[in-house]
């Protein structure tokens, strides 16, 4: 599945869940470049990226979390967002035993 590298998240969007994987060897391997910024957070390390169906999403690795996990972000109040974690999580290869966490509150994020 072709993934478009440029995408715009509107400024509101939520943690939608957290994956086992390695941010850089993905980009590496996908030949995508990541951006690296500081938010209220902490430093991380990013990329956006657009799916054919027009989904887009945000996969980061907060600075301070545990090695080998990444998060997945997209607008927050989105419908039927648990399929579209599963679009997300097919289209970057993901396997379920990658997903070590779920937002079950996601759909009550303003």
């Amino acid at each position: 599945m072709k993934i478009n590298v440029a995408a715009d998240l509107p400024t509101n969007i939520a943690h939608v869940a957290t994956f086992r994987g390695d941010l850089a060897a993905i980009a590496r391997e996908r030949g995508f470049s990541l951006r690296e910024g500081t938010d209220d957070l902490d430093e991380l390390a990013w990329m956006d990226h657009c799916l054919p169906s027009g989904l887009t999403f945000r996969l980061c690795k907060y600075r301070g979390t545990p090695e080998g996990t990444l998060e997945l972000f997209f607008a927050s109040q989105r419908p039927d967002w648990k399929s579209q974690m599963t679009e997300v999580a097919n289209a970057m290869n993901f396997a379920e035993s990658d997903i070590a966490w779920i937002n079950h509150q996601y759909f009550k994020t303003p």
